[in-house]
């Protein structure tokens, strides 16, 4: 691998490595990947304001590694992967919100290992948190409809209404039927 220093778009950048056989599965990576929208390297006209006009294949063309998957930009220090449309944020080591490093269930490239049954039962973290859950359950229980922004009757003229891709709010207060 040759780890030299390039500079693209304005930034520097430094062959980072490749993906291991473990790694290298496309929804694990897609789970570790997010939009830098600072860096604001992508296809004009993409979903965030291009700030340098990106393309995947001059990337490559300026990179003196054509074989990496992951580079590292000198200015902010964070790690890239090159995509089609944008050059995204990868993000080592996305430990979810109940897991702990200290716990000999943790995988440093898989995260926890342990399924969310065995969480409640086994993790010394995660089982404090069963007995919120089951009050939560318990309050739920006799709920028979869970009205949402998608079957209400203001949906388009709602100013607390989510914006596309963000998640919908359940028993809202406002909600009317259609």
């Amino acid at each position: 691998m040759k780890k030299r220093i390039f500079e693209y778009g304005g930034f520097h950048f430094i062959p980072e490595r490749k993906f291991t056989p473990k790694e290298n599965d496309f929804f694990k990576i897609s789970r570790q990947q997010c939009i830098d929208r600072n860096l604001g390297f992508c296809v004009p006209g993409y979903i965030y304001e291009s700030k340098y006009n990106y393309s995947y294949e001059s990337f490559y063309e300026a990179a003196p590694d054509k074989e990496c998957d992951l580079f590292r930009c000198v200015e902010s220090g964070k790690l890239y992967l090159p995509c089609e449309n944008d050059l995204q944020e990868y993000i080592e080591n996305k430990r979810r919100k109940d897991e702990c490093l200290d716990c000999g269930c943790y995988d440093p490239i898989e995260g926890c290992v342990l399924t969310s049954t065995e969480k409640q039962e086994n993790c010394p973290k995660c089982s404090e948190s069963s007995v919120l859950l089951s009050d939560y359950k318990d309050f739920f229980e006799n709920i028979t409809a869970l009205h949402d922004c998608n079957d209400c009757g203001i949906k388009y003229k709602c100013k607390f209404a989510p914006e596309p891709g963000q998640v919908v709010r359940i028993n809202c207060p406002l909600w009317v039927d259609k």
